[in-house]
């Protein structure tokens, strides 16, 4: 008799949701997706045969924006036990409030109500921020990642947090290759192979698990710290990267294109060179970015994500090397943490036993857009909160010159790095006119 694992709901659009599936004894799997619990007048996916493991990967369009919806798994016409449900996104580029978690650090057996407190706040969607187990493999076999990653996804209060709240999902050491992992570690290939697998995710932008989505008037920015790095033990230099040189180019040149008021960026770690494994080792690279952000002058719309010090913490940008406001939200069931740099809030650290996470609300008047933050405890005890408000302008790409470029249409007038084809280097080249040509400058 067939039975439904785990569903994972993701990579939802204005008009379309994703999900991976995981049965057992199924011989054909399929989604139906409704307005209704009853799952009356329902559009289904194309049936699909699921792989030896008992997964298969669906998605349904033509959805309506910003409205809620139920799905079921079905198996020979008939649904499986455990209704998920998700909110359709709304129009990129219109106005919108709306509520996501975020948090990291888990415990692969855990089971803790945690979960059922992010599923009871009804967030537009979960950011998983890495970690979702601590086993530190690192294997050119792929089932040992795998049978991780359906032990994780498979507890029940998890199993039904991402059937309910779609679930956008990174790595970090410990659910990568374990500390010191990089692009060349053993078990890299296989563990990408396995989360792809396991995982539901938006449209890659390269071969490592980096991706950009809108919601609203707010665009976000998922980074992979892990995948595409250097080794950590070579020297620090121009040749050595945490990102990678494709993620790179991608992540500055989104950054000079980007013309939404906020931009939320997420990192597995906090946005600072400290503790080793993490920024301290590619402080060359971070000093780049850095330099091409402030150039850029796009820091102050920027809102940095992240978990891993296993605290809650916060800042407008009054302490960042880049005047961005910092977030940060863990464990949701790992031990108590700790983290350096100064904080405007925190770090506050949990009792052990105690999960954590972050809730950002996102209100847009028309004329500006608040993000306010809440660091909450499992049960529901406020331990921080913090709003900042965002002018609305209409921001439109940089143009690549190192001097003040006044353009024809009297528009631009800042000056940025240039020199490479992401807009990140240090060659000098002469000022010269640019035109808006609608989308980019010309």
């Amino acid at each position: 008799m067939a039975e439904l694992v785990y569903g994972w709901v993701g990579g939802t659009t204005a008009t379309a949701a994703r999900f991976t599936v995981c049965t057992t004894d199924a011989p054909q799997v399929r989604v139906a997706v409704s307005n209704t619990p009853d799952m009356a007048n329902a559009v289904r996916s194309t049936p699909q045969t699921p792989d030896g493991r008992g997964l298969s990967k669906h998605e349904v369009t033509g959805l309506p924006a910003d409205t809620a919806r139920y799905w079921t798994v079905e198996v020979d016409g008939v649904a499986l036990p455990g209704t998920g449900r998700f909110r359709t996104l709304p129009v990129p580029g219109s106005q919108a409030d709306f509520g996501f978690c975020f948090s990291g650090d888990r415990v692969k057996n855990s089971d803790h109500v945690v979960y059922d407190r992010i599923r009871a706040m009804d967030p537009l969607q979960f950011l998983f921020l890495g970690d979702l187990h601590y086993d530190d493999v690192d294997s050119a076999d792929q089932a040992e990642y795998d049978v991780r990653h359906r032990t994780a996804l498979s507890r029940p209060r998890y199993a039904r947090l991402i059937r309910e709240v779609p679930t956008v999902h990174t790595w970090d050491n410990h659910d990568f290759t374990g500390t010191g992992g990089w692009s060349g570690s053993v078990g890299a290939q296989a563990v990408r192979r396995s989360l792809l697998d396991h995982g539901t995710f938006y449209p890659l932008a390269g071969e490592q698990l980096y991706y950009t989505w809108v919601v609203g008037r707010c665009r976000f920015i998922m980074l992979d710290t892990r995948g595409g790095r250097s080794r950590p033990t070579a020297p620090d230099g121009a040749g050595k990267s945490l990102l990678g040189a494709a993620q790179k180019q991608w992540y500055l040149e989104l950054l000079r294109k980007a013309s939404e008021p906020v931009i939320f960026v997420v990192e597995s770690f906090p946005h600072r060179p400290s503790t080793g494994d993490r920024w301290l080792e590619y402080r060359a690279e971070y000093d780049e970015i850095n330099a091409f952000v402030n150039a850029l002058g796009v820091g102050s719309r920027m809102v940095l994500l992240s978990a891993d010090m296993h605290v809650v913490a916060a800042d407008d940008g009054r302490n960042s090397r880049i005047g961005a406001m910092e977030l940060v939200a863990a464990p949701l069931d790992q031990g108590s943490g700790g983290g350096g740099g100064t904080w405007q809030i925190g770090p506050i650290a949990p009792p052990d036993g105690t999960g954590q996470f972050g809730h950002v609300q996102v209100n847009d008047t028309g004329t500006s857009i608040t993000v306010t933050f809440t660091g909450y405890d499992h049960n529901g005890t406020v331990l921080a909160t913090l709003a900042k408000e965002f002018p609305v302008t209409d921001h439109r790409p940089t143009p690549r010159t190192t001097l003040r470029a006044r353009t024809e249409d009297g528009w631009y007038d800042a000056p940025v790095l240039a020199g490479t084809d992401s807009g990140a280097g240090t060659e000098l080249t002469p000022a010269r006119a640019w035109t808006w040509q609608g989308e980019d400058w010309g």
